[in-house]
């Protein structure tokens, strides 16, 4: 499933178009914008695969706003939607590898046209990628032999300075700093695919190499023929992940290194046919506190890989404060109670994904295996169900019922309801 990103100024075009790819065929998992700030809220920590945007914004124009985008996730495909046709908005466009320049006034068949095609093109570049990873199978990864023995010794609890005062260790360069903290970041195969294991791993690691951008930087290890290992940090020559006195801002780094993770997962999956299950510290540690986090992520993987599904993305700053999953009916139960209890909240792939410690894409088909249906099913069935409770009371005016119930307004509650129903609110309240 890919994650479409629609932006325009004015909410009514917005919702139009989310209603619209939500009863296409297509299988995206849509989000909206209606300002630049809300854009780059989400792009700083979700992945995004497909921006349909207006080409003009009121606080920035649709080109700037694509910059943003793209250097965030560069492989990102862009549509225009324009009510504007001149000729030097197009070119710019097409200069910036925008794949396709719609006018507003286009019908719907031509806008689903041009959305699908990008969707095929992005099933080639993943396709590709299966092929350029069966082309490399044969192509060894060693990491030089002293930085492994040093991250090895590191792990194995042994104090940092006393490492850096060691021949040879004390003419190692690090792509990170020694002098500052790091996220740990783990990983651990829950799935296994054909071929050969030690291959795997080092597959794994180009993988997360290949999508990790110059936001970030990393030394990586594979620790112990099981935990694939990475300490890493905001990369200080850039100013995206850091705070106004110039110093680490952890907490987006992580934020963006979560949203990373989903992108990783599904390479591995659909490269190498292992699934993949991922852990991070909860705060940025100390060198000499890396050894104490990686047992705590090892002991919880070893009491936990068999009662979540594979594919996790655990924040160890969230295994305490979140209440333990057991089985895959418990599993299920915990998202109905959790969708049930914020229907006029923000019930997106993501939110409900990390409510169970799961790769948004995965957990949706997840959910489908298990229930026979689409979980935004659930959720219209929930607002619905919820819905005509409420105006049964006749203490619930309508506009406050749409807007507990997570409605944009009321009319679009009314066209909803009539939809499921066959009637508008007023007059099923009338019948009761």
């Amino acid at each position: 499933m890919y994650r479409m990103l629609i932006i325009d100024d004015e909410p009514a075009i917005v919702k139009g178009l989310v209603q619209l790819f939500s009863e296409s065929e297509m299988e995206l998992d849509v989000w909206e914008a209606t300002s630049a700030y809300e854009v780059m809220d989400i792009i700083q920590q979700v992945k995004v695969d497909l921006v349909l945007s207006d080409i003009r914004m009121p606080e920035i124009n649709g080109l700037q706003l694509i910059d943003e985008i793209l250097f965030y996730w560069p492989s990102c495909k862009v549509i225009f939607l324009t009510g504007y046709s001149e000729f030097e908005y197009a070119y710019a466009a097409f200069q910036k590898n925008v794949e396709n320049y719609i006018l507003k006034h286009e019908d719907d068949a031509t806008l689903l046209a041009a959305v699908q095609a990008v969707v095929d093109k992005l099933d080639a570049e993943m396709k590709n990628e299966a092929l350029l990873e069966q082309a490399l199978k044969e192509t060894a990864y060693v990491q030089p032999l002293i930085k492994k023995q040093f991250l090895e010794a590191l792990l194995l609890a042994e104090p940092l300075q006393e490492l850096l005062s060691r021949e040879p260790f004390c003419s190692l360069t690090f792509l990170i700093r020694t002098d500052l903290p790091v996220i740990l970041l783990s990983g651990f195969v829950t799935k296994w695919g054909e071929g050969n294991k030690l291959h795997a791993y080092h597959s794994i690691q180009r993988i997360f190499t290949t999508a990790m951008t110059s936001l970030l930087a990393a030394e990586e290890l594979l620790f112990d023929n099981s935990a694939l290992v990475w300490l890493i940090q905001p990369n200080p020559d850039s100013q995206r992940l850091t705070l106004p006195d110039r110093t680490p801002d952890w907490k987006a780094a992580a934020a963006y290194l979560k949203g990373m993770l989903e992108s990783v997962q599904n390479s591995c999956q659909a490269t190498l046919g292992v699934d993949v299950s991922f852990m991070i510290s909860g705060t940025a540690l100390s060198w000499n506190e890396v050894h104490q986090e990686l047992e705590k992520m090892k002991s919880w993987i070893g009491k936990n890989d068999r009662l979540t599904p594979t594919m996790t993305i655990v924040d160890m700053g969230s295994v305490h404060r979140k209440e333990q999953v057991q089985g895959e009916q418990a599993l299920i139960e915990k998202i109905h109670r959790f969708i049930d209890e914020h229907l006029g909240e923000d019930l997106s792939l993501i939110k409900m994904a990390d409510v169970v410690f799961m790769n948004p894409s995965y957990f949706s088909r997840y959910y489908k295996q298990q229930t026979g249906r689409n979980v935004s099913e659930y959720i219209q069935s929930s607002r619905l169900k919820e819905a005509k409770a409420m105006l049964a009371d006749s203490r619930w005016k309508v506009q406050d019922i749409a807007q507990r119930l997570g409605f944009a307004s009321p009319s679009y509650f009314a066209i909803f309801f009539k939809k499921m129903t066959g009637l508008t609110p007023q007059e099923f309240r009338e019948r009761l």
